[in-house]
């Protein structure tokens, strides 16, 4: 699959990318779901006619968290787009110094069960929930693999 670098940008931005814990809200006796991270949609460049293909390669994201909690899910956005996307697999991780990741600590991330998710133009999806300690103010890195 082709990509615009428009599209690139678009994926980078405004995939959305939020990782959200649960807590249990003081007006609420059941656990939540928070937003702790989140990237906003904004204004894509003028389209152009050079084409960069990011199939069969894999973007890293750096999230930085603001609260902790015991369980997160991933959204992921197609929102702005203009054709499907295939991605093959995510995985989460702590990141240990710039793209370095923790060995240990990565996890891999599913939606529905499946690892892999076709996500139609303008799809938004959640994965399923992660049950792992996810630290307050510590940044952790999100691998996609667009396949």
């Amino acid at each position: 699959m082709e990509f615009r670098p428009s599209i690139l940008r678009l994926i980078v931005y405004a995939v959305m990318v939020l990782c959200a814990v649960t807590v249990s809200a003081q007006e609420h006796n059941d656990p939540r779901w928070i937003t702790t991270w989140a990237t906003s949609p904004s204004t894509l460049p003028p389209e152009n006619n050079d084409y960069q293909s990011v199939n069969n390669q894999t973007l890293r994201l750096i999230i930085h968290t603001s609260v902790g909690g015991e369980a997160f899910r991933l959204r992921l956005s197609n929102y702005h787009g203009d054709q499907a996307i295939n991605i093959g697999a995510v995985s989460v991780a702590l990141q240990e110094s710039n793209s370095t990741i923790s060995s240990n600590s990565a996890l891999s991330v599913t939606f529905n069960g499946q690892e892999s998710i076709n996500l139609p133009r303008g799809a938004v999806v959640f994965s399923d929930a992660i049950t792992a300690d996810v630290p307050e103010l510590l940044n952790l890195s999100v691998s996609i693999y667009f396949s």
